[in-house]
């Protein structure tokens, strides 16, 4: 069996991020960064270019009329949605096609729902960067991505194994491969050079305890997946039980949905599905297939 170690030694074989989304995410930690250097940066990949117009013109980012030019979207997102919508953009890009019964946009609709959920339940409760948050939810999935692209054979048995034992693929992955792809995909975002709270919660997004500093952000990453599978915004999974994972919510994450809405917190997950609809319609306009 490969070891985790064993297991990154392949990332190589991966495709990376494009130069131009990294310069451009690197350019944005600078505050006093002018608006239209950004623009000029982003317009030198017309792929990438294209899709911030078109996410910034999608009702995931409140659009009512559309931006015609990358300025104008860029305008519309505001300094930290653009720098999150690019990372988001070259994310989606980079991802070769997955193996059944995975296909890109059934894999992008779940992570986008997580990563608009992510970010309305940051919000809500008043975690400071929500972009961070729609970020972090975004690509909390991409190990298993990777592990489907270069481990195909093995990624299939994971799933079959899974299947045929009513156990979630989470615990199938961990039998196959001898760790579970929040680790994977955590070193895959390090080796991006994400920055270190998405690393964290990405990692810890199955126990988000132990995130140290960085648990809510974990807590709020793991709510927006339960709360995306609830909807069925993700491939079935036989052993999945809707609902089940409420009597599971971080106790930080609990108490604060309780002091800042005063609600139950089933009442307000419930409250956070009417917007799934947008998801799936910007996920089916930027993946056919």
């Amino acid at each position: 069996m490969h070891t985790l170690d064993d297991i990154l030694r392949q990332i190589d074989r991966f495709p990376t991020l494009p130069d131009v989304a990294l310069r451009v995410a690197r350019k944005l930690e600078d505050d006093d960064v002018a608006l239209d250097q950004i623009a000029e940066m982003i317009a030198l990949d017309q792929s990438l270019a294209g899709r911030i117009i078109k996410l910034a013109n999608s009702a995931l980012y409140g659009s009512n009329r559309p931006a015609e030019s990358l300025r104008a979207a860029m305008l519309r997102l505001g300094t930290r949605e653009i720098r999150a919508a690019v990372l988001a953009v070259a994310v989606m890009e980079v991802l070769p096609p997955l193996p059944p019964p995975y296909s890109l946009r059934a894999f992008w609709v779940q992570s986008l729902g997580s990563a608009l959920i992510g970010r309305m339940v940051a919000k809500d409760l008043g975690y400071p960067d929500p972009e961070e948050a729609y970020l972090a939810a975004l690509v909390h999935l991409i190990g298993e991505g990777f592990l489907s692209v270069l481990f195909t054979k093995r990624f299939e048995s994971a799933l079959s194994s899974a299947r045929s034992e009513g156990l979630p693929l989470a615990v199938g992955l961990v039998e196959e491969f001898g760790c579970d792809q929040a680790e994977v995909g955590s070193r895959l975002l390090a080796h991006w050079n994400f920055p270190l709270p998405i690393l964290e919660a990405v990692r810890h997004q199955l126990h988000p305890d132990r995130a140290g500093g960085n648990a809510l952000l974990a807590s709020i990453v793991f709510a927006a997946d339960h709360i995306a599978r609830d909807a069925g915004l993700c491939i079935e999974d036989p052993a999945y039980e809707t609902g089940a994972w409420v009597a599971k919510l971080p106790a930080p994450l609990e108490e604060r949905i309780s002091r800042s809405r005063g609600i139950k917190v089933q009442t307000y997950l419930e409250r956070l599905s009417s917007t799934l609809d947008e998801i799936e319609a910007f996920a089916n306009s930027v993946f056919k297939a």
